[in-house]
């Protein structure tokens, strides 16, 4: 019921963004969060709690899939593929390749703006050999949003190739960034909400949320919230969205 109830989302980005960017959807989202065999042609009924949330959501989140996407098509660590996908993602604070025991293969750009120690990496894989996952890294310079794609070869990790990114970089890109929460692993990444606000979403059991299903709503400080979660590897990402107020 998960992928179904997402894929009802972003079907809706057919009707909302126009054919062009639905066919760019369609490839990109096609056999990471959509099953291959489900049909994208397919029409949708179109609540406003769905258009809501494709209207705030869907400009960041793809962003964010065509960079996962990238890393996903890697079968190897290489620094041409990896120099592109840097260059076309200005969000982007860095990328490197690593080898099995967290040794450097390359950075890019040699001298990133925000370091990544090797160690921090490997310590956030947590012996992860394959796949791909979200890690939020704490640094000096504030948190850092890293993607690892893990290679394995045989029963052994091979490599793991990364892109990193402070997560304001990303999240301020949306249309309506002021009313957009992002939460991961029970940190908030980013909020344009009132302090207080945040502070209550983040105390809400969201194990118990994620457990009942991938979207829902609920009520504070007098306003509505509709909330979507979309899966990075096995980890959710949460977006909660306030709802449109009348002018």
């Amino acid at each position: 019921m998960r992928i179904r109830h997402f894929f009802a989302v972003i079907l809706c980005i057919a009707a909302l963004t126009g054919c062009q960017m639905w066919e760019a959807t369609k490839s990109m989202y096609r056999g990471t969060v959509l099953p291959a065999s489900v049909d994208v042609g397919a029409k949708a009924d179109v609540g406003e709690d769905t258009r809501r949330l494709v209207q705030v959501v869907s400009p960041v989140d793809m962003r964010l899939q065509e960079v996962i996407t990238s890393l996903e098509r890697m079968e190897q660590p290489s620094r041409q593929e990896l120099e592109a996908v840097h260059a076309d993602t200005s969000w982007l604070n860095g990328a490197a390749a690593y080898g099995p025991a967290g040794e450097v293969l390359f950075r890019i750009p040699d001298q990133p703006v925000k370091d990544i120690p090797a160690q921090k990496v490997m310590d956030a894989l947590e012996g992860r050999k394959s796949g791909m996952s979200m890690h939020v890294l704490d640094l000096n310079l504030g948190p850092e949003l890293c993607l690892v794609n893990s290679i394995q070869s045989g029963d052994e990790a091979e490599a793991h190739i990364a892109a990193h990114f402070d997560p304001r970089s990303l999240f301020a890109q949306g249309p309506e960034p002021e009313a957009l929460l992002a939460l991961f692993r029970d940190q908030v990444l980013w909020s344009g909400l009132p302090s207080e606000v945040v502070a209550q979403i983040a105390e809400k059991d969201w194990q118990q949320m994620l457990a009942d299903g991938i979207q829902g709503d609920f009520n504070l400080a007098g306003q509505r919230f509709i909330w979507l979660s979309r899966y990075v590897g096995t980890s959710p990402l949460v977006y909660v969205v306030r709802e449109e107020t009348a002018e």
